[in-house]
């Protein structure tokens, strides 16, 4: 109960959950109280679905919303969008992305989250490399 309420609380994006199991040399090795395989197998079900709710309700408000996101070379085995990480570690396939965007910064709007992915569309070419170098000029001022 305490670890729903902690996984409520801290909506983690991202989880990762594994069963407890005895190890030789640990304290817990010893431990003379064991919870039965399946209430673990049970437990370990449950937090996953609590996980990718948690998951879902973080992503849920950047529907709509502009995010700059690192186009990486994997591409979706269904459909082939290439997808990449946001600013805020979100995993986002991008439509319209192409091969020439792998390894670079695109701007995109989400434009779908549902409970296990985020899809957005690329907006104009060169936009990320504009605020880049608009960056670069900034920075250049302030020295």
């Amino acid at each position: 109960i305490r670890t729903f309420r902690c996984l409520k609380e801290a909506l983690p994006l991202r989880t990762h959950i594994f069963s407890f199991s005895p190890r030789r040399g640990t304290a817990a090795f010893n431990l003379r109280e064991r919870v039965e395989p399946g209430l673990i197998k049970e437990r370990v079900n449950l937090l996953r679905k609590a996980a990718t709710e948690c998951s879902y309700k973080f992503r849920k408000p950047f529907s709509g919303k502009r995010l700059t996101v690192l186009i990486e070379s994997q591409a979706d085995k269904e459909n082939g969008t290439l997808s990449g990480y946001s600013q805020n570690y979100i995993r986002v396939s991008v439509e319209d992305a192409i091969k020439e965007d792998v390894n670079n910064l695109i701007r995109a709007r989400v434009k779908v989250v549902d409970m296990y992915s985020t899809k957005a569309q690329r907006l104009g070419r060169g936009v990320a490399r504009v605020l880049a170098f608009r960056a670069q000029q900034k920075k250049a001022r302030s020295i």
